[in-house]
């Protein structure tokens, strides 16, 4: 899932204050620093085992308020 680096910045925040592991990588550069990042885990870190639901919803990336709209299609 890619996010941006504002994401990026919002969601490692609200991680390490839940003392969530958020671990993420490069996807795209711009000329001097990475301007896309990609979650390296399979499962977001975010959602709520229990009850299966985003645990930052009200802070969720843009990817996912667009679902179920994807690149290719539908999901």
């Amino acid at each position: 899932m890619a996010i941006t680096l504002d994401e990026y910045r919002r969601l490692n925040r609200i991680a390490h204050a839940r003392g969530i592991r958020f671990e993420v990588q490069p996807l795209t550069y711009g000329v001097m620093s990475p301007t896309l990042y990609q979650m390296t885990s399979e499962v977001c870190p975010f959602l709520d085992n229990k009850t299966n639901q985003c645990s930052i919803y009200r802070w969720r990336p843009t990817v996912c308020r667009m679902f179920p709209l994807h690149p290719y299609g539908i999901m």
